[in-house]
């Protein structure tokens, strides 16, 4: 069977997608400082993170993840219908 992509699909369209918005990142805070962060900048009070193929827990440090600069994380949260994207902007403290 032969699929073909449909534009303006939600789930392989690119007609929902949105432009990842820029976000600085401190290396040694942890999950939970970020999602605080999150919250508090697009008032979403129950974000969830995910990077890569991970949900990240809340105890986990930035740090021990690597991330890089460009890279994109990833908020879920049960008021947005799809993912927001996040750019990670590594800062220096």
């Amino acid at each position: 069977m032969h699929l073909e992509r449909r534009e303006d699909c939600f789930v392989c369209g690119d007609a929902v997608r949105e432009e990842a918005i820029s976000f600085p990142v401190k290396l040694n805070e942890t999950v939970l400082d970020l999602k605080k962060r999150i919250a508090e900048k697009f008032s979403i009070p129950d974000p969830e993170l995910l990077y890569k193929r991970w949900r990240l827990s809340d105890e986990q440090k930035l740090a021990d993840l690597r991330p890089q600069t460009g890279e994109v994380i990833y908020i879920d949260t049960s008021r947005r219908f799809m993912p927001l994207p996040l750019k990670i902007e590594i800062v220096e403290e």
